[in-house]
């Protein structure tokens, strides 16, 4: 396909996997034997901010530290990991990328344990020749910083200017615009949709496999 792009890097959460719905049950089941409320409002503050600066806010008037939080999450998490699926059209696009000839990566905020935990039942993780996380020894600092951005790029043999990414967050459509890349924007209810303005184009999703590559296209 003329002028696709030769590097295409997706974020996980959120993007790739239907996970947000069980990050918010996994805080609401932490913080309910302290009568704190975290619904829809929080989760979507929370998602928006580094996990410190949220966290930081969200547990002031309790006992609970911004560490033990995160431990007690993702002990959470991990013993309802079998309800995490993909989003619809997926596993489908990933593959007609790389017949087409794009070499594919992942940059995710999560730490290498968890996304590998996260992608271990995934067939089609075979298809990223690259997979940054939060403590690859690349990234210095994680999202909104492009680190993760450009040491996939690098790793995929790709200049940020040949680059296309896919991200639902604020964070990671600013950390791939500051990493010189286009970004595609992909909607979901815990983002509000100007949140998503500084995307170059914005999907609903993954089903328009060829809607999708004419978007990957690169001057």
């Amino acid at each position: 396909m003329d002028n696709l792009a030769p590097a295409i890097i997706f974020d996980l959460d959120g993007t790739l996997i239907d996970i947000e719905d069980l990050y918010l049950q996994a805080a609401r089941a932490v913080l309910e034997p302290f009568n704190k409320r975290y619904g829809i409002e929080e989760h979507r503050t929370f998602l928006n901010q580094d996990t410190r600066t949220s966290g930081t806010a969200l547990l002031k008037d309790i006992d609970l530290s911004v560490d033990e939080f995160i431990i007690r999450r993702r002990s959470w998490l991990q013993a309802n990991r079998d309800a995490i699926v993909d989003f619809p059209g997926v596993e489908t696009l990933l593959a007609t990328l790389t017949r087409h000839g794009s070499r594919l990566g992942l940059a995710t905020n999560s730490p290498e344990e968890e996304c590998q935990a996260k992608l271990k039942p995934r067939n089609w993780k075979s298809h990223f020749s690259s997979i940054v996380c939060s403590d690859h020894p690349g990234v210095t600092k994680v999202k909104p910083a492009p680190d993760m951005y450009l040491t996939a790029a690098s790793e995929l043999g790709a200049a940020p200017g040949e680059c296309v990414v896919f991200e639902d967050s604020v964070f990671g459509i600013t950390a791939a615009k500051n990493a010189g890349m286009k970004v595609i924007g992909v909607r979901n209810k815990y983002i509000e949709p100007d949140q998503l303005a500084d995307a170059d184009h914005i999907i609903d999703g993954f089903e328009d496999t060829r809607g999708i590559l004419e978007l990957c296209r690169v001057s």
